[in-house]
């Protein structure tokens, strides 16, 4: 990723679109095979790991990286190609231009770069990168800080909605710009998925193929818009797409691995789930927040799909991983693991790991689960007698759960009566459920662990 030379914040927005624009000029020359910046991004802020050696973790000869700088009406860009197994400068070069001719620009440095490396440039390559785009100008720069709007969400929940209607002034200008910008009408797709209007969703990831029928963001959406309809199918068949336009496309892969799961292909979400964390790099310090994100959820995805295939040392040392990445959630990792010990019969282990659980932070419906299973009932009854302290506010549902668990201890220790009602206030709660939301009686695709 280029680097910004200044503090500003529409400066970072700049250096950011600017790295997307080199990067698609690059990758539309075919002989060149360009790292996607998924792959790349985890390097933004590298300050540990030579040229070298980000090379070797990637996968490739070259690297290029640079820094940009928006002037009033000028722009300054400097780019440095480096042949990275030697660690050599092959192109330094500093390009001042007006910033009406920033597209211009960017076919230049592509050019340059890819003259550099002596790649085949076609015919067809070299008129796609001469075409002037002069509204494109604008519509990339309104759609760049949308993106980097509508990110923010991930780190502040609660403010979600608030970001997803800044995020969508920004892209309805971009496309005012130019209604053609593809991405500006992805971002757009993916606002409306967020708030969960899915056949507008639709609608705008259709229009941004329409503008570039090789897209592969609007087919991860098409993809996730399908998993939600629980079309596992036609999910699979749009995540494929978008990972034959950019096979390095992480959350393509990730979502993939877990229709994998919801299928009960573990051994093959396996595979796709340690390419996606492959992507990912080795953990550093440095790594942005939505780095951290895409690590963390990757980790846990990798140890529920262990524990389903029985690998269950495996899968508690992904669990561990997972929990120093999740802020600590120890909650979390308490429901884990319990969940893990029934699955795979681990019975007295995970009992004695719930022992030495803290008690605000223990899962006691799955403690009382556990008990269940071994037929220890007075015991059970203990823990589901008592609110469980990391899960204030439950889902309805979830304490459907826990009155189902209920009735089957006072069945067992010989109260019929008590039973009977827990059973029945489980089927109202749940049957209230399947009305308001019918589309539950099938699992998620998106979590198959239910």
């Amino acid at each position: 990723p280029f680097v910004s030379e200044s503090t500003d914040t529409e400066n970072l927005y700049f250096n950011n679109g600017m790295t997307s624009a080199i990067t698609d000029r690059l990758a539309n020359i075919r002989e060149l095979k360009v790292i996607s910046q998924n792959s790349s991004e985890r390097f933004r802020n590298n300050k540990t790991l030579s040229t070298p050696q980000i090379a070797r973790k990637l996968g490739v000869r070259y690297i290029v990286e640079g820094s940009g700088q928006k002037l009033a009406g000028e722009v300054l860009i400097t780019v440095q190609l480096i042949d990275a197994p030697y660690d050599k400068h092959i192109l330094s070069k500093r390009y001042e231009r007006p910033y009406n001719d920033i597209f211009h620009l960017y076919n230049e440095i592509a050019y340059d770069v890819a003259s550099e490396i002596s790649a085949l440039i076609t015919r067809e390559a070299l008129s796609g990168m001469d075409r002037p785009e002069p509204a494109r100008i604008e519509a990339m720069r309104w759609t760049t800080q949308g993106e980097e709007l509508f990110n923010i969400r991930h780190f502040k929940p609660d403010q979600g909605p608030e970001y997803a209607r800044e995020a969508e002034y920004f892209c309805r200008s971009a496309l005012r710009a130019d209604s053609t910008w593809s991405d500006a009408w992805v971002l757009l797709a993916d606002i409306y998925l967020f708030r969960e209007k899915n056949d507008s969703a639709m609608v705008l990831a259709q229009k941004a193929l329409q503008c570039n029928a090789k897209n592969p963001k609007a087919f991860v959406i098409i993809g996730t818009l399908h998993g939600r309809l629980r079309h596992a199918d036609e999910m699979e068949k749009a995540l494929k797409t978008a990972l034959k336009y950019v096979p390095p496309n992480f959350w393509a892969t990730h979502m993939l691995g877990g229709l994998y799961y919801y299928r009960g292909e573990f051994a093959e979400a396996i595979e796709v789930l340690l390419e996606n964390k492959k992507m990912l790099g080795s953990y550093t310090p440095q790594l942005s927040p939505t780095e951290l994100i895409r690590r963390e959820i990757v980790t846990l995805r990798l140890a529920r799909t262990h524990f389903a295939l029985g690998f269950y040392e495996e899968g508690k040392r992904y669990a561990r991983e997972w929990l120093a990445l999740s802020n600590n959630d120890q909650w979390g990792y308490s429901y884990n693991i319990l969940w893990a010990g029934i699955l795979n019969s681990r019975l007295e282990e995970a009992y004695r790991q719930g022992l030495e659980t803290p008690g605000e932070f223990l899962c006691t419906e799955y403690m009382a689960f556990l008990l269940i299973l071994m037929g220890r009932y007075k015991e059970a009854l203990t823990y589901l007698d008592i609110p469980e302290p990391g899960r204030p506010d439950r889902p309805p549902r979830e304490s459907a759960l826990k009155e189902m668990l209920m009735g089957w201890v006072y069945l067992k220790t010989g109260n019929p009566k008590a039973s009977e009602a827990c059973f029945e206030r489980a089927l109202r709660v749940f049957k209230q459920w399947l009305t308001l939301n019918p589309e539950t009686s099938f699992p998620d695709i998106s979590y198959a662990i239910t």
